[in-house]
């Protein structure tokens, strides 16, 4: 296997984050580097970026994204808490702080 073939088989990093309330266990994955500088343009408005975040990280079993900047704002019309605990885990998934979201 050449050098290329070895670095299209990894895998991106995820952690699986369980959400009581939902009786339901979440994938959340590491963005890819398209994503994430996609992700670059909604810094400036925590509301659009929080969404993009959770749009890039929420995935299924086998990796494909839950959803996309189309559909995530159903996702964002739920609970607080549970949302809280899912951007908790894809910011240290994707080794962001909340120092990345800019305030003018």
């Amino acid at each position: 296997m050449n050098l290329r073939e070895q670095i299209a088989a990894t895998q991106c990093h995820h952690e699986d984050v369980t959400i009581e309330e939902w009786g339901l266990t979440i994938r959340i994955s590491e963005m890819s580097a398209r994503e994430a500088i996609a992700l670059g343009a909604q810094a400036k408005d925590p509301e659009k970026f929080a969404a993009a975040l959770l749009a890039y990280s929420i995935v299924d079993e086998t990796g494909a994204r839950a959803y996309d900047l189309a559909t995530i704002s159903e996702l964002m019309d739920k609970p607080r808490g549970p949302i809280t605990k899912l951007l908790d885990v894809a910011r240290r998934v994707n080794g962001l702080d909340d120092e990345i979201v800019k305030k003018d």
